[in-house]
């Protein structure tokens, strides 16, 4: 831990930090698809914030990253492998049922 307590705002070397780390995670298809999921996630209220570590609801946001996550669907149509097919078709199928249960859709 460092000098500051736990109830003290980082410093901005550990803020630069920090954000260092979050970039060192490789990019690849699959992250790409689960950063605009948990995007989604985080507006449908499933996640809390990462930045503010509450939970808040923005549907017109979750819809727009479950509209790209369609999107990506569509043009990459048979040039996925198996498991990112897979991966997501599963993704879309949970994404728009916990939409439409957000919405007032499903019970």
């Amino acid at each position: 831990m460092s000098e500051h307590d736990a109830t003290q705002e980082p410093t901005h070397e550990e803020s630069e930090q920090e954000n260092r780390n979050r970039l060192e995670i490789e990019i690849t298809f699959t992250t790409f698809l689960f950063s605009l999921a948990q995007t989604a996630l985080t507006y449908l209220g499933e996640l809390e914030h990462p930045d503010t570590g509450t939970r808040a609801v923005d549907l017109d946001i979750a819809k727009q990253n479950i509209d790209i996550l369609g999107l990506l669907e569509q043009k990459t149509r048979n040039n996925l492998l198996p498991e990112e097919d897979k991966l997501l078709k599963n993704m879309l199928y949970d994404l728009r049922m916990k939409y439409l249960r957000a919405r007032g859709g499903l019970s």
